[in-house]
């Protein structure tokens, strides 16, 4: 019996940061969805990614990174209200949802507070062994029932949202709008294109001189 409910907390919730993992995040943001539909009630999904985590686990080790999610985590938990759950997705990212009865704007203004409220906290320095980290986040925000009225499209259009924020600069949040899935899906294709025009051979390389116009110089 301990064995078998050992199994069916390892399923549910992630080792590391003791977070409820992807599996049961989405199996709690789908019972909230149907719940505010029942009731005639939304929820704002905030998808969150540290910024430059790779350089983090390359430069001091994955230990150290695991130690900055280990505390990122402390501090979510520590800085949302008691009625959002959060949960640990994939090996940096986070995602919070929020259940809301207000309307759109309400929901809009309850999503950027919060957003500016997790930004500030996930800022503030870390001390990982001798070493004091300055560790960033961007985060994707969708509104249900606005932006999609199932597990699958809010994740996906807040995770589109998320990647907006990163080409933004970082450590902001951006809401979702329906141009982005167009424009990330014309990025797939076009990555897509050049994957294959690698494999087929079909590219060529240029060397464009800079000429120094006062000398009459090849600069570069």
């Amino acid at each position: 019996k301990v064995a078998e409910q050992r199994i069916r907390y390892l399923a549910r919730i992630d080792s590391l940061t003791k977070m409820p993992n992807r599996m049961q995040f989405q199996h709690l943001l789908h019972q909230a969805i149907a719940r505010g539909l029942r009731q005639e009630r939304g929820l704002v999904l905030l998808y969150l990614d540290v910024d430059n985590f790779k350089e983090i686990n390359d430069t001091f080790g994955h230990e150290a990174g695991d130690r900055v999610l280990e505390t990122l985590s402390e501090r979510l938990s520590r800085a949302l209200p008691k009625e959002s759950v959060v949960g640990r997705l994939a090996g940096d990212e986070f995602a919070v949802f929020a259940e809301t009865a207000d309307g759109e704007q309400d929901r809009h203004e309850q999503a950027a507070s919060l957003a500016r409220q997790l930004l500030n906290e996930i800022a503030r320095p870390q001390h990982v062994g001798e070493h004091e980290l300055e560790v960033t986040a961007s985060i994707g925000i969708v509104t249900c029932p606005e932006n999609g009225d199932n597990v699958i499209d809010l994740i996906r259009n807040a995770d589109a949202a998320m990647y907006h924020a990163k080409r933004a600069g970082r450590n902001c949040h951006v809401f979702y709008a329906p141009e982005m899935n167009a424009a990330s899906a014309g990025l797939l294709a076009l990555e897509n294109e050049l994957r294959g025009a690698l494999g087929r051979n079909e590219l060529e390389l240029h060397y464009q001189p800079q000429v120094d116009l006062v000398h009459g110089h090849i600069s570069g």
